[in-house]
């Protein structure tokens, strides 16, 4: 209501249509955000922003096709615009064409080297292709950065224990639990890794550690 009252006041201030926009689609009515959004376009330059804010309600209401055009669309409009280039890649991943939608994941990596966000996706979409040394390497680059991420050691050291990365599973839990040390499914998750391997005695000590940091776990 606010941004409505806005626009009558003044019809091209463009933030009004921006944040409206943005309001409906936190609202999940992407169809009315999506209406608002196109009407930026007469009023302004900001071209690839505003068509990747419509591919995004596109994705978010599972319309893949027309998210595809319209991150497209803002990638034309700018090159090095890093959103769109990830937002296409996960369309792609969503349409079951993952292999197509790593050169684009690997595009936004580069153009914004030091995202988590971005390293995080990357990683999982190398794991999903079978290109785990590699994204053992993107692992690695989400750790470097956002150490306190709890979610990344959880998926990083689960997708090495499933490879059968035992070793390294366990090694790299181990460093997890220094950087977290108040987090109880990391120590339950060591012991059942150790017990995998044998470790036997090491497991139960874990274990213990495991139990009094939260015994309903």
């Amino acid at each position: 209501d606010s941004y409505d009252y806005a626009i009558l006041i003044q019809e091209n201030f463009i933030s009004s249509y921006i944040n409206k926009a943005n309001a409906l689609a936190q609202l999940k009515r992407y169809d009315n955000a999506i209406e608002i959004y196109k009407q930026c376009l007469k009023y302004d330059s900001l071209d690839a922003e505003v068509y990747y804010y419509i591919g995004e309600c596109y994705e978010k209401a599972e319309n893949f096709a027309k998210a595809l055009v319209h991150y497209n669309k803002a990638i034309k409009f700018d090159p090095e615009f890093a959103d769109a280039w990830l937002g296409t890649g996960i369309v792609l991943d969503c349409l079951v064409r993952t292999l197509e939608a790593i050169p684009f994941i690997k595009k936004a990596v580069t153009l914004e080297n030091d995202n988590p966000d971005y390293w995080y996706v990357y990683a999982e979409i190398l794991q999903k292709s079978g290109f785990i040394d590699e994204s053992m390497d993107a692992f690695e680059k989400v750790i470097e950065i956002e150490k306190e991420n709890e979610f990344v050691w959880l998926d990083y050291y689960a997708m090495l224990f499933e490879n059968n990365f035992i070793e390294d599973a366990i090694d790299v839990i181990s460093e997890g639990i220094k950087i977290h040390p108040e987090k109880a499914d990391f120590y339950y998750r060591l012991t059942a890794y150790l017990l995998s391997s044998g470790f036997e005695s090491q497991a139960i000590e874990i274990l213990q550690s495991a139990l009094e940091l939260d015994f309903e776990k």
